[in-house]
């Protein structure tokens, strides 16, 4: 009996070794750790003030958790039509001094408090802006870029321009995209930024948009950060989740994965699953027949309601369970966690749905995760009062031997947590028959 006990023991450990290697493989060295970016939205920042009445505080440079990012994204510059260049969303932004906003040279000296932190700035824009300057300003947009970066000391760059050839866009984009990415890159290399661009979830896009992705654009790009998110919305006939792992469609993240891993094949290190910190509401088009009834595939009522009365960031859901008493429940197809009340239905992500994204991009060897963004997570922990706890997932923090410190930013630290517990947990994850071999070989052994 010992024999066959070994025998299964050591099959369990050869499988458990095998992903491990997948896991922890990766062309370049400077690649062979799993990437945490935290993304700030600065267009979000600049209009927090205006609504959610229970926000005891607003996001500001204190807040942020280096500790818990590999790298920072700011999210915070556009195209300027003007100069070809890149502007910041605020002009303020660009000064030394600016209140409680957060300006450039704010946010890369973060890196002062951790050596290996790296900034990037985000540049998103009109698509057909981005159509021209591809076109016809490359030249200037590339050596503005990199003026740009070393003036503020960015270490890096992203490209938000998720839909070439498409919203107005010109069929020549696809040749575009790719020049406009390789001079860039060779630019860079100099200076040793990083290059990231932001893709569509969605494999259509890619085939449309961009130009077979050749070795060469492969290359040219460290990083390509996968918005895997916005599957469903109030253009859907249905409520859906934001970003379901699976689906009884094929728009969900599982999908994605598989799509862009068999695009990028050996390079799939360089792709980055970004994982929404926010959730949407919906108007039920009928009541719930009871309390056990997810919303998620249910009729909705279509509306054009703005987007503030649509979206609701993490801290914002988690307030309105504590104060408004909204009923929480999880669909275990999409693995998605829900607030009901009456015929209002958001569906939103908590830690314990991150936690299932975080580990599935570990177990599909991707490069790491995204975190979009931090400013939508519980930064301040007071989602907790007077050791009651409010939150709306079920995932184990230990909060009630934590101080309130301790209980900010539930989301990021669930990405963290899981990243750091590494490939085996997310091998088992994703591998249980070791993890059955590996019980029935210890029971063999005591019989």
């Amino acid at each position: 009996m010992l024999p066959r006990a070994l025998l299964l023991l050591g099959f369990a450990f050869v499988l458990t070794l095998g992903y491990q290697d997948a896991y922890n493989h990766r062309s370049t060295t400077n690649e062979s750790h799993t990437a945490v970016f935290c993304y700030i939205n600065g267009t979000r920042l600049m209009a927090q003030s205006r609504r959610n009445n229970y926000q005891t505080a607003h996001f500001g440079l204190e807040h942020i958790k280096i500790e818990l990012c590999t790298h920072l994204v700011y999210g915070a510059a556009v195209l300027d039509t003007d100069t070809w260049g890149i502007r910041a969303i605020d002009p303020d932004l660009e000064h030394r001094q600016s209140g409680n906003k957060i300006t450039f040279e704010d946010i890369t000296e973060l890196k002062n408090r951790k050596r290996d932190l790296q900034v990037l700035i985000s540049v998103s824009g009109n698509a057909i802006h981005f159509s021209n300057m591809a076109r016809s300003h490359r030249g200037d947009f590339v050596q503005h870029a990199r003026n740009f970066l070393n003036k503020y000391k960015f270490d890096g760059l992203n490209i938000d321009w998720r839909y070439p050839t498409r919203s107005s866009g010109d069929p020549e984009d696809k040749q575009n995209y790719s020049l406009l990415i390789k001079e860039l890159k060779n630019t860079f290399r100099n200076d040793a930024k990083l290059l990231t661009v932001t893709v569509s979830p969605m494999k259509q896009t890619i085939i449309r948009g961009y130009e077979d992705v050749d070795s060469d654009v492969i290359d040219s790009v460290d990083y390509w950060f996968i918005m895997a998110l916005e599957y469903y919305g109030h253009w859907s006939f249905q409520i859906g989740a934001n970003a379901p792992i699976r689906s009884r469609e094929l728009h969900n993240v599982h999908k994605t994965i598989d799509d862009y891993k068999q695009i990028f094949q050996r390079h799939s290190y360089k792709l980055i699953l970004v994982i929404p910190f926010y959730g949407k509401k919906y108007q039920l088009a009928q009541p719930l027949q009871n309390n056990y009834e997810s919303p998620i595939s249910k009729d909705l009522v279509n509306s054009h309601a703005p987007a503030e009365n649509v979206i609701f960031t993490y801290r914002e859901i988690c307030q309105k369970m504590s104060n408004e008493h909204w009923r929480r429940g999880w669909d275990s197809e999409t693995q998605t966690p829900y607030i009901v009340k009456d015929i209002g239905a958001i569906v939103y992500d908590d830690a314990q749905s991150v936690q299932a994204k975080t580990s599935l991009a570990l177990s599909s060897g991707l490069g790491g995760v995204m975190a979009f963004s931090i400013d939508m997570d519980d930064f301040i922990g007071d989602c907790y009062v007077e050791g009651r706890r409010y939150s709306t997932d079920n995932y184990n923090y230990n909060y009630n031997t934590r101080e309130r410190s301790a209980r900010k930013y539930p989301l990021l630290q669930s990405i963290y947590e899981t990243v750091e517990r590494g490939p085996n947990s997310a091998a088992f994850h994703s591998s249980p028959l070791a993890l059955v071999l590996v019980i029935l070989g210890l029971w063999l052994l005591r019989t």
